[in-house]
């Protein structure tokens, strides 16, 4: 280590001043007699941890040298990963790109699965059933695998490394555990000929190969003249070390550049790197000044802007800029309600960390784009066309601006699940004008997407050619049209610009492979989701940052929002594959290196800036999004005193004098439940414990019918799935058993018979409309097996003598204040036996309305019946727990309600029954397990269902009167976080 150089720039002054200075200094010393005036630095490369600081740097080392009035070559300032390019590529340029790399994943697996698939089925039970001849299916498995592979090698560990050190951990038996590392190592060995083949490597491969054979071939790198400097490198992985391991002898100096003072030089290798034990008991003082405990997500924001209102007080207008404060996000939940908030009060900001691409406008238009191209429903046609920018260049195209306005015409007298190619050609009898258009608009987006709507396999460079197309069409000289751009203007141009290069770049890609169209497309947006834009010139305002960009920041002022745990330190759920003990074993990222980086990082933000007298603000949440609500580790390291009286003060109650959200005369309930334009007239028996979870969530469900729109439309909704399977079961009805037959044989004509009508259903609903799509094939195999399980239970049922009197069954009945179902009438439709009179009932008010799914009546059993609750999906019921004995109240009312309700129909018609059984019957593919989960309640508990429904049922009516739905709140659900944005707006009205 004699060539390495090391120096503790200390905490008295920012990182980057210091490291500027000290750049400065050692080369003006090094000035030679035929430039005395310049600071020649190009043969020096500068390693810092981030973009931003690359770009801050470079304006400090200019701001120095004008003020020595010195000339200045500029050095090479780049982030680690770069140097790792530079040290491993050679003149060949075989490392393969990104995307070929995940090709070749996918490859390799589809050869394991087609010679080897003993193999492929080690690795876990959820990728059984990829197809190998689906390449989208296996590139998610491939992602999965490159990510394994990815961290591992951060460790200068391969997959059969790993097998070793799993031993090493346990004395138990883990074969099928070191199985799983096997098998992976399979794949690996099939992905690496893969390469070879096309005479490439990867760029993990070329770092075990560099590192073992030492030997540097970067011709565009001459080493022997450089001065490495390592500034701020905290957080080096192994394979880092090793590559500046073989450095040591062929650069010409590596110097590191340390953020902290003399006295913690055991803290450090050579490298900068932490040393990790010495960290985790380092301790840490913040005062109850600098904190701010929130309630939650709003109440986080507004302390955060009520402390840029007090600093800024302190000052003369003309004495703080909005660069000398930073805010540093933590919990990346918290941004949207910030940046609001700041809005709110006309403060500008700008993201110092860049701006994932995905999160541009024209992103998300070829994400919807894709989505309807892949699946045509309705969802996806209505969600591409609200998206902003397509709705100006319709509008545009059409010489109309009533595109939404006639989609939601269309859309309110038309709530179908399905839009196929043929949906609304085939509506002859309603909406003309909103029908019109909107097929003329239909049929413009199919020619827009004309490449990508068929079944003709094309190179990956074509996808890229009408990708562009596509863009150009929607996004004409978007920047040279702008007169005054706002920042989302010059935000939409740089992701264009961005987009363009990469689909370039693409083409000049060696990939001989084809592709549907679809798949290109897919192969392609994830490609440009990686990439970020960095801030925009000539926007000024205060800088949001990431946490690990904050100790290199140097403005005066700095509020840390989002301090809680799971983000500060980071956590990470477990891994089935890389669970923390291996990861410590491998030496690879874990918890114990999260923790000491995060105390490091905490540890250097306070000194530096204790030192400066400036200011540093810090707030957490009681309640966040991951649901712990807990404040960061970090805030609890220090003397004993200073952590008891941090507990109390965060277990305490809010203190009255918290900053508010919401002004006092301001109601974000009053602002949003208008008074109801008629009655309620229906109430449904399913909805009752949604008003007793939150009354205004059940206004906003069932009294506006507001819905949620599916995040994805690649599968079947799981409300459309389970419509599938009801809509599947309901046939039953028409199903003759033949008893006598064994229990597989009559298993075996109950499955054929509901198959049949399986395949019918999906064929009407999804095939016919061309709305198929892999993952809707793979639920529909599900449902077949849950189907299968069925049957062999079904058959059992009928060979006990039960038989299916009703199906889908529906009643309603008169919701009278007064009296709720003790003396009120059902009404039931579709019934087999002694039909009720359809003017028997006099209905008025509001109703009630249920629907049971399945009536089953067994003559040879006393004449029992049994009311049946069909469970698909996330809905099973492994356990019946309506009702809470130690609360005595009722959770959910459909079963007591279907009991009640049926009772009534059976004494009225003089049907005698000694009791009625009660129960779920669940959907599953497990044959093993029993299906049907009876409930067992009392008759005198049953009546209380009864009593709790018509308290509730008044409640509905007296907040219908009023418009006083209470709002509960259930934690960072979406709802909580947009009325929390909403009502920020509000405090300033």
């Amino acid at each position: 280590m004699e060539n390495n150089d090391i120096y503790f720039l200390g905490w008295n002054k920012p990182f980057l001043h210091s490291v500027a200075e000290h750049l400065i200094e050692y080369y003006q010393a090094q000035k030679t007699k035929d430039s005395p005036t310049w600071l020649e630095m190009q043969n020096a490369y500068i390693v810092l941890p981030s973009e931003s600081a690359k770009r801050r740097l470079l304006e400090l080392l200019v701001q120095v040298s004008e003020q020595r009035k010195l000339g200045l070559i500029p050095p090479n300032i780049i982030t680690i990963g770069k140097l790792v390019d530079l040290l491993i590529a050679d003149q060949l340029h075989d490392i393969a790109h990104p995307l070929e790399c995940k090709l070749f994943w996918a490859e390799a697996l589809k050869h394991i699965q087609e010679n080897s698939p003993e193999i492929f089925k080690i690795l876990s039970p959820k990728y059984k059933n990829t197809k190998p001849d689906s390449l989208l299916s296996r590139l998610n498995l491939a992602e999965k695998i490159n990510s394994i592979y990815y961290e591992i090698s951060t460790g200068m560990k391969q997959f059969q490394d790993v097998p070793e050190a799993i031993l090493s951990l346990s004395t138990s038996d883990l074969t099928d555990e070191i199985n799983r590392w096997v098998a992976l190592n399979e794949i690996y060995q099939e992905y690496l000929k893969l390469l070879k083949a096309r005479q490439l490597t990867d760029r993990h491969q070329k770092i075990f190969e560099t590192v073992a054979s030492n030997n540097f071939t970067n011709p565009l790198l001459p080493l022997s003249s450089i001065k490495l400097w390592l500034a701020g490198t905290t957080d080096l992985n192994e394979n880092h070390k090793q590559l500046l391991n073989c450095l040591q002898d062929k650069v010409a100096k590596i110097t590191t550049l340390i953020f902290a003072n003399p006295e913690y030089a055991d803290y450090y290798d050579n490298f900068g790197s932490l040393q990790i034990k010495k960290w985790q008991h380092e301790q840490i003082h913040v005062t109850d000044e600098q904190l701010n405990i929130s309630d939650n997500y709003q109440t986080q924001a507004a302390a955060i802007c009520n402390f840029l209102k007090q600093v800024t007080e302190k000052q003369q207008p003309d004495q703080i800029f909005s660069e000398d404060i930073v805010i540093g996000i933590a919990d990346q939940n918290l941004r949207p309600f910030l940046e609001d908030s700041l809005k709110t009060q006309n403060i500008s900001f700008r993201s110092g960390v860049g701006l994932k691409i995905q999160q541009t406008k024209p992103l998300h238009l070829l994400k919807l784009f894709y989505q309807y191209w892949l699946n045509p429903n309705y969802d996806t046609f209505a969600a591409l066309l609200r998206h902003p920018d397509l709705e100006n260049y319709l509008t545009q195209h059409f010489q109309t601006s009533q595109i939404i306005e006639q989609l939601i015409e269309y859309q309110d007298q038309h709530l179908q699940e399905n839009y196929g190619t043929k949906a609304i050609i085939a509506d002859k009898y309603r909406c003309g004008t909103a029908k019109t258009l909107l097929i003329n608009i239909k049929n413009h987006i199919q020619e827009l997407g004309r490449e990508f709507n068929t079944q003709d396999k094309m190179p990956l460079s074509s996808c890229c050619v009408f990708l562009e197309k596509l863009l150009n069409t929607i996004y004409p000289l978007a920047a040279e049209e702008l007169t005054s751009p706002t920042q989302h203007d010059l935000q939409t141009e740089l992701a264009i610009n961005k987009i363009q290069s990469i689909l370039k770049n693409l083409t000049l890609l060696k990939i001989t492979e084809t592709f549907l169209p679809l798949e290109g497309f897919y192969l392609i947006y994830s490609e440009i989701t990686k990439e970020t834009l960095y801030p925009v010139v000539g926007f000024q305002g205060i800088n949001l940052l990431g946490w690990l960009e904050i100790p290199l920041d140097d403005t005066p002022l700095l509020a840390l929002s989002g301090f809680n745990e799971g983000y500060l330190p980071e956590s990470v759920n477990e891994d089935a594959f890389l669970p923390n003990a291996l990861r410590q074993k491998l030496g690879i990222l874990d918890d114990t290196r999260r923790l000491a980086r995060e105390i490091a990082t905490f540890k250097s933000i306070l000194e530096s800036r204790k030192q400066n007298q400036h200011q540093v603000f810090i707030t957490c949440s009681r309640t966040v999004a991951s649901g712990h609500g807990l404040p960061s580790r970090l805030l609890f390291i220090g003397d004993k005193t200073t952590i008891a009286s941090r507990i109390q003060s965060f277990f305490s109650a809010p203190s009255s004098t918290a900053v508010q959200p919401i002004h006092k005369k301001y109601s974000i309930l009053q602002h949003l439940a208008q008074p109801l334009k008629q009655d309620i007239k229906y109430i449904n028996i399913t909805s009752l414990a949604d008003f007793v979870n939150c009354p205004y969530r059940f206004y906003l469900q069932h009294i506006l019918k507001l819905k949620t729109i599916a995040a994805t439309t690649e599968s079947i909704s799981d409300s459309a799935l389970g419509s599938l399977a009801h809509s599947t079961l309901e046939a039953l009805l028409d199903f003759k058993p033949e008893t006598q037959k064994s229990t597989p044989a009559l298993a075996n004509d109950i499955y054929q018979f509901l198959i049949d009508r399986l395949e019918t259903l999906y064929f009407e609903i999804y095939a016919a409309t061309k709305n198929t799509f892999p993952l809707t094939l793979i639920q529909k195999q599900i449902l077949e097996e849950q189907l299968r399980s069925f049957s062999h239970w079904q058959a059992k049922r009928y060979q006990e003598g039960w038989i299916i009197l009703e199906t889908e069954l529906k009643f309603e009945s008169s919701a009278l204040t007064e009296e709720i179902l003790k003396d009120t009438e059902f009404k039931f439709e579709k019934l087999n036996f002694t039909r009720v009179q359809e003017n028997s009932v006099a209905f008025t008010g509001l109703k009630l309305r249920g629907r049971i799914d399945r009536v089953d009546y067994n003559p040879q059993n006393q004449g029992k019946y049994a009311l049946l609750d069909y469970k698909t999906g996330d809905n099973l019921k492994k356990t019946i727990d309506d009702y809470k004995p130690q609360l005595k109240k009722w959770t959910n009312f459909q079963l007591p309600a279907y009991a009640l309700a049926y009772q009534q129909l059976l004494k009225k018609n003089n049907q005698v029954t000694s009791a009625i059984e009660l129960g779920y019957l669940n959907l599953t593919s497990n044959p093993d397990e029993d299906l049907l989960n009876q409930a067992d309640w009392s008759a005198e508990i049953l009546a209380s269902a009864g009593l709790q429904i018509k308290e509730i049922v008044a409640s509905i009516i007296s907040s219908n009167n009023s418009q006083n739905w209470e709002f509960k709140t259930t934690g960072q659900s979406e709802l909580d976080n947009i009325l929390g944005i909403m009502s920020i707006n509000l405090a300033t009205e």
